[in-house]
């Protein structure tokens, strides 16, 4: 709960529940340029209650500012952007961005119990 932030602050790191009763008790979302939410395939409470919060202030306020960029390896994206369509303006395939899968890498394996017990010399 330590807060590290002045005028200079560019980035503020906070929890969906930190975020979600700032917003609760502020009712704006002029502070900030950006909100990220990642893993909001996640579906808590929290971060339930956030989109509704986020959704209820852009609407109530028509702030068009904020950008808010929701973040999810599985999110289904096509449902996301019919709920925030607002203004009556649906959220555009170029406003989603597909990130290609990488290439996997061979990763080898090793547990200290085999390195312990292996006659290996250090220099």
């Amino acid at each position: 709960m330590d807060r590290k932030s002045g005028e200079d602050t560019r980035l503020v790191y906070m929890t969906t529940g930190v975020l979600l009763q700032t917003l609760i008790n502020k009712k704006v979302l002029a502070e900030w340029t950006h909100i990220i939410i990642d893993e909001v395939h996640e579906r808590d409470l929290e971060t339930d209650m956030l989109l509704l919060v986020i959704k209820k202030i852009m609407v109530d306020l028509v702030d068009k500012n904020t950008k808010i960029i929701l973040m999810s390896a599985t999110l289904n994206a096509e449902k996301f952007s019919t709920y925030f369509s607002m203004w009556g303006k649906e959220v555009s395939d170029s406003m989603i961005i597909k990130v290609p899968p990488q290439t996997v890498y061979p990763v080898t394996e090793h547990y200290l119990d085999t390195i312990a017990h292996a006659n290996v010399r250090c220099l």
